[in-house]
């Protein structure tokens, strides 16, 4: 049965231009994401390319349907681009750019030549390596979970396979100019707006879900310097210790605590005490490994959990944080702050919580400030019920 080109490429139309608005509404509600108002400029350009396409088919207008297959060309660019914007990668004019480009290089040609049989085969060949990019983009970007990636992808490359439907034609000799209503172009057309409809979906479902994951993180991080908060840092340390404990594995906490932090505050100000704060933080994202968990626990006091350190590993792990930070902190916005920090570390298989250790912890780090600051000390409770502990100090 023969599809109602007409009506489909009048409905096409319709339905390309109504998602791209609802994507630009999208767009106002989550300004943060380039990537709908990309995508709504090429749903934009593809209801034009449309309406068009169908013009130059029926009043049989070469240069309007050619304007439109140029349109077709721009579209693809602006998805390609929505899709580097979805990635948060750089967009290069010169590549978004050279489809289009190459496209207007090629009918020129054609038309000086009098031979327009490759044009469409061409057009697609074109609109295919932008969706396959997109496509491909999406679906390996593996920096963040998203259950809509996935779908959103394999919409785009549906899409770019439906539209070299169109080859066979052209290259049957059938589209030697406007093309007539053909079957093939309904699937086309139909297939279109499933495309429009369903990525306008998918990119809306991914903007709510990073919307909400980036509420969730808020709540869970200190806004200063940007480490996780006490709370987050408990919730993250609970997940840690429950892995530890199935594989019998060991774990160390290390509870730091700023020297004098109050004093620096009074002499040099709350700006600068501030900027000590966002020091600490830089020195332990360098020093510290990504499986590390660093939270802020409150004020001046701070907590790194270490997966797979014993006693020894951690105390040499608090000494390379102090001894970065205290070489850090030795001028702070031209001031001579000589901040320091002081540290108790707690070493434990099979821990049965995260507050029991940050005790054990604390009692180090109690020592530490007994015996003069600016050190890391691992205390132990002795067999005959006195207390004994280790310091570190490497020169």
């Amino acid at each position: 049965m023969n599809l109602d080109v007409t009506t489909l490429m009048i409905a096409s139309a319709f339905v390309s231009l109504v998602s791209g608005t609802l994507l630009v509404v999208a767009w106002l509600h989550y300004r943060e994401s380039q990537a709908a108002l990309w995508w709504a400029g090429a749903n934009v350009a593809l209801a034009a390319a449309i309406v068009l396409v169908a013009l130059g088919s029926v009043v049989a207008g070469d240069a309007i349907y050619f304007m439109g297959m140029t349109l077709l060309c721009v579209s693809s660019a602006f998805t390609w681009a929505g899709a580097r914007a979805f990635q948060r990668h750089r967009i290069m004019p010169v590549h978004m750019l050279a489809g289009p480009a190459l496209w207007l290089a090629v009918l020129g040609l054609s038309l000086a030549f009098s031979d327009t049989r490759m044009l469409v085969p061409i057009n697609a060949t074109i609109t295919l390596g932008y969706y396959a990019s997109a496509a491909h983009g999406i679906y390996f970007a593996r920096d963040e979970f998203l259950r809509a990636r996935r779908p959103l992808s394999v919409l785009i490359a549906i899409h770019a396979v439906t539209l070299m439907l169109a080859v066979p034609a052209s290259l049957s000799g059938a589209l030697t100019g406007p093309p007539p209503p053909f079957s093939w172009f309904g699937i086309i057309h139909f297939e279109s707006m499933v495309f429009t409809v369903g990525t306008a979906i998918f990119l809306v479902a991914i903007m709510n879900e990073r919307a909400q994951r980036r509420f969730a993180t808020a709540a869970l991080t200190d806004p200063l310097t940007g480490l996780l908060n006490r709370r987050g840092f408990l919730q993250r340390a609970e997940r840690v210790l429950d892995r530890a404990r199935r594989n019998s594995t060991v774990v160390a906490v290390i509870v730091f605590d700023l020297d004098g932090f109050k004093q620096v505050n009074d002499s040099f100000g709350h700006a600068t005490g501030d900027r000590v704060l966002e020091i600490y933080a830089e020195v332990t994202r360098k020093v510290l490994r990504p499986a590390d968990v660093v939270g802020r626990l409150g004020g001046e006091e701070f907590a790194a959990l270490l997966p797979g350190f014993d006693p020894a590993a951690a105390l040499a792990m608090g000494e390379r944080v102090r001894k970065a930070f205290a070489l850090a902190a030795v001028d702070v916005d031209g001031r001579p702050v000589n901040a320091t920090l002081s540290g108790g570390v707690a070493s434990a298989t099979n821990p049965d919580d995260i507050h029991q250790m940050l005790m054990a912890a604390d009692r180090g780090l109690y020592l530490a400030k007994d015996r003069g600051r600016n050190r890391i000390e691992h205390f132990e409770a002795g067999a005959d019920g006195g207390r004994k502990s280790k310091v570190v100090r490497i020169a």
